[in-house]
């Protein structure tokens, strides 16, 4: 199926975002004002949950018809897709990180054996202490496996522009409802992983998943997406026009920023209100800097450096904390953050294009088989 450029090329976006704000996160004593705009890389997940919604309902219309079992295909595609990258994650970081105490676990002592099979068949996100303790980013994974379920029904039900848009306040208001009733009636024992917990589930992710959808029509609406899915180019527009759009995405950023310091929205929300308009404008308009090459190729790999980074970067920062200390060399916070940065994309780019190559796309090329095999006997 024919790739969007400028998609690739915000996927690409949203896994520098989150590569950027683990790095920062094992640097102490970085300036406030790079800890800060660190820490906004966060929601680059938010990206590619919006991504998410936005390619779901692409793929299934550019599908429809055509296939004698389309849900089933859906799950099989879905499934061989996510899996096969995901099994050898759960593997690689239990042999870096292995069963004991962390984080993720709250006040549970260890890694259990039915943690491990929640994570291998995708039910980890339904239990505070399994979402993240194995696969340490693996809370996404378990959100998207989670709105898979979900999609073909919201596909049939939400049919223009209008559906989108209500069914989203619908699912905004009702989720941050529950979420803050939630919050002050905690289920485990834990509170602080109860609380962190309700920021990853589905229920306050779905909204996100929902503004995907709206931007899938008002493509459709204003006939952008029929121009974007026939030209995989990097255009060179009017730049005065492609300026006057992005300081207006500059502006609703600041005023939602605004909005969310002040409660009024969600930050998670408010980011991607804006990831909404900038996908838009990139769609109408292929910035270079953005959407170039280099971004689009990392965006194709980006499920493998996602998965693969944070692991990578833990052995890392130890094997360039000693060598720096054994050597008696001090580095500033921010040359730190940067060198460690730069070492950590050298590796992981080619090991992602790698394991792209070898297991996510060997997976898909089953998947497929599969799916031909099926739609044969119907």
């Amino acid at each position: 199926m024919k790739r969007l450029a400028y998609i690739d090329a915000l996927r690409g976006i949203a896994i520098l975002m989150v590569v950027i704000v683990h790095t920062s996160q094992k640097v102490e004593n970085l300036p406030s004002w790079l800890a800060s705009l660190s820490a906004h890389g966060m929601y680059g997940v938010q990206l590619f949950f919006l991504i998410s919604g936005f390619s779901i309902f692409l793929s299934f219309e550019r599908r429809r018809g055509s296939e004698n079992q389309p849900l089933l295909n859906f799950f099989i595609r879905r499934f061989f897709r996510i899996a096969p990258l995901f099994y050898c994650a759960i593997i690689f970081n239990l042999i870096i990180y292995g069963f004991g105490p962390r984080y993720w676990l709250g006040d549970a002592s260890e890694v259990t054996w039915v943690n491990i099979i929640a994570n291998f068949i995708f039910i980890n996100g339904f239990n505070p202490y399994w979402i993240n303790s194995v696969v340490n980013v693996g809370w996404a994974v378990a959100i998207e496996m989670q709105f898979y379920l979900i999609a073909p029904y919201l596909y049939r039900k939400v049919k223009n522009l209008e559906q989108a848009i209500g069914l989203a306040l619908i699912v905004i208001i009702f989720s941050q409802i529950l979420i803050f009733l939630l919050k002050g009636n905690s289920l485990i024992s834990s509170d602080r992983l109860w609380n962190d917990y309700l920021y990853l589930c589905l229920l306050n992710q779905l909204p996100v998943f929902v503004l995907g959808f709206v931007l899938y029509f008002l493509m459709i609406n204003t006939g952008i997406l029929s121009k974007s899915d026939r030209a995989q180019t990097y255009p060179s527009e009017n730049v005065l026009h492609k300026r006057a759009f992005l300081i207006f995405i500059i502006a609703i950023y600041l005023s939602l920023s605004i909005m969310s310091n002040y409660k009024i929205i969600p930050k998670h929300i408010a980011y991607s209100l804006v990831f909404l308009l900038l996908t838009l404008s990139l769609a109408f308009h292929s910035f270079s800097l953005l959407v170039n090459p280099l971004m689009v190729e990392i965006g194709k790999i980006s499920y493998s450096i996602y998965l693969l980074h944070f692991p990578i970067l833990f052995k890392l920062n130890q094997w360039f904390s000693n060598f720096l200390s054994i050597n008696e060399i001090s580095l500033e916070p921010i040359y730190y953050f940067i060198c460690l940065f730069i070492i950590l994309i050298g590796i992981v780019l080619p090991l992602s294009y790698l394991t792209n190559k070898t297991i996510e796309k060997k997976g898909m090329i089953v998947g497929n088989k599969l799916i031909s095999n099926f739609e044969k006997k119907t």
